[in-house]
């Protein structure tokens, strides 16, 4: 067992929340590497090449992704994931910085796909969200976000 995993579920269980779903989550049965690779990886291309090898990926409007056009502070972008497919996993990337890979949510059963957060991006890139959904397709969407570098009047 690797020491992450052992520490992960030895945490949550200790706290009442049962084991981390990141990694009893089926995810990684059928890889042979290792789950921390896939946070190092620099182009989120690879990360999805490692999970998915050359399974289809559907872009679709169903993933929707609301985020500022440009955004002033690269430090704190806002972050609006929403779908009304019914999913399993929720996989979102930016290639902005050193790592791409942001966040893995796995989705509980009968759950919306409703999530909100804030990602640092220290120049100008995509955000690519995949959503897995129960029968195992991939649905995928993405949008630029412009980041104003510098001070001042926008330059």
């Amino acid at each position: 067992m690797k020491r992450r995993k052992f520490i992960s579920i030895c945490l949550w269980s200790s706290i009442g929340f049962g084991p981390n779903p990141l990694y009893a989550s089926d995810m990684w049965d059928n890889y042979e590497i290792d789950p921390s690779y896939i946070w190092k990886a620099e182009k989120s291309s690879d990360v999805i090449k490692l999970l998915y090898g050359n399974r289809k990926i559907i872009q679709s409007d169903k993933v929707e992704i609301r985020a500022p056009k440009l955004a002033e502070n690269g430090g704190s972008i806002p972050i609006r994931i929403t779908s009304d497919i019914e999913a399993k996993r929720v996989i979102v990337f930016q290639d902005a910085n050193p790592t791409s890979l942001t966040g893995i949510f796995e989705v509980p059963k009968d759950a919306l796909v409703y999530y909100d957060m804030r990602i640092k991006m220290r120049q100008t890139a995509y955000v690519t969200v995949l959503i897995e959904d129960v029968n195992g397709i991939i649905y995928a969407n993405k949008k630029e976000i412009d980041v104003a570098t510098g001070g001042g009047c926008g330059g």
